[in-house]
């Protein structure tokens, strides 16, 4: 017998929402300044993440919508994503981190809350 669910027991797809620090800081808002040329991102999910969904759904652009790479880390839990670029960003430039619907948790649910978080930069 075929089961029909993404888990044994068919079991539903459970949906994950986020929060976030910049820099181990969480200001209250999706606008961070002065963090340095290479800033740290880590994400936190209320759901293990599939790691398969990870690399295409975090981007970093600039303002012209050039694209960044960025090295992504996951936790041993498969819940954390440590973002961090992978060369140092430009002073007086601001950045956007995309994290998009496509994420999904392990058992194939979606993120409830993308966002993009605007890690602006400035030298010191």
């Amino acid at each position: 017998m075929q089961k029909n669910g993404p888990t044994d027991n068919n079991a539903m797809p459970v949906d994950a929402s986020l929060s976030f620090k910049v820099n181990d800081v969480y200001n209250g808002s999706l606008k961070y300044t002065d963090l340095g040329l290479k800033p740290v991102v880590k994400i936190t999910l209320s759901e293990s993440i599939n790691s398969a969904t990870v690399n295409n759904a975090i981007t970093l652009t600039d303002a012209s919508a050039k694209t960044f790479p960025v090295t992504n880390t996951l936790s041993a839990d498969g819940k954390t994503i440590t973002v961090t670029p992978q060369a140092n960003l430009t002073g007086f430039t601001s950045y956007v981190l995309g994290i998009a619907s496509s994420l999904q948790t392990a058992s194939g649910g979606k993120l409830t809350n993308p966002v993009n978080i605007t890690p602006g930069n400035r030298f010191r």
